[in-house]
């Protein structure tokens, strides 16, 4: 066996020798979740806002639909850096 063989054989058993299907926890998890946790409420502070007219106080219609994209953005940033699977609709839309 040469030597290249070898460590390619290394590389092989290495990769494939074990799953990494499940995610492990990180010592940040908390936080993530506290942040996704923000991210979830600024969302539906700006969902009730459209909901119930105050919006026009505080937005044009334009700010409102670029208020809307940052809250959603800004969600399922989070939700990937927790791990979470990203939900396709939501109901409050």
């Amino acid at each position: 066996m040469f030597a290249g063989e070898h460590a390619e054989t290394a590389i092989r058993r290495a990769l494939f020798g074990f799953s990494m299907s499940a995610r492990q926890p990180g010592p940040y998890d908390s936080i993530a979740r506290k942040w996704l946790a923000l991210a979830e409420r600024r969302r539906a502070h700006v969902i009730e806002l459209r909901d119930s007219g105050r919006w026009k106080h505080y937005y044009t219609t334009d700010g409102l639909d670029e208020a809307m994209r940052k809250a959603a953005r800004g969600r399922d940033a989070w939700v990937k850096v927790v791990g979470l699977p990203a939900r396709d609709t939501d109901p409050s839309d």
